[in-house]
């Protein structure tokens, strides 16, 4: 889609230790996957700064608009939480809809 490949979707694992209660007779390790669209973070301010990219970006975004990063970090801090003890094993979409059109 675009030249430089590197700030297209990335999928962030987080391997976390628990300390989570949980009824196992040893402790396990949770593992989520967080896939994100395009954040605004000063790394990626440059790049999105491109009304070409932007235009690229917002037509294949749902919610036509670019993600702030606590909506990101906010999913990585609930599944941190003893709340979300049972969830395991995922790739979870923080994508603003980009995955119901994908890059087509």
């Amino acid at each position: 889609m675009f030249e430089n490949q590197s700030f297209q979707c990335k999928i962030l694992s987080v391997l976390i230790p628990t300390d989570k209660k949980v009824p196992y007779k040893k402790k396990v390790g949770f593992w989520f996957g967080i896939a994100s669209w395009y954040t605004e973070t000063p790394l990626t301010k440059p790049f999105l700064a491109n009304p070409e990219i932007i235009n690229l970006v917002l037509q294949r975004t749902p919610m036509a608009r670019i993600a702030q990063a606590d909506e990101v970090s906010g999913i990585v801090a609930f599944l941190s939480m003893n709340h979300a003890s049972y969830i395991t094993g995922q790739v979870i979409a923080v994508d603003g809809g980009f995955l119901r059109y994908g890059f087509y």
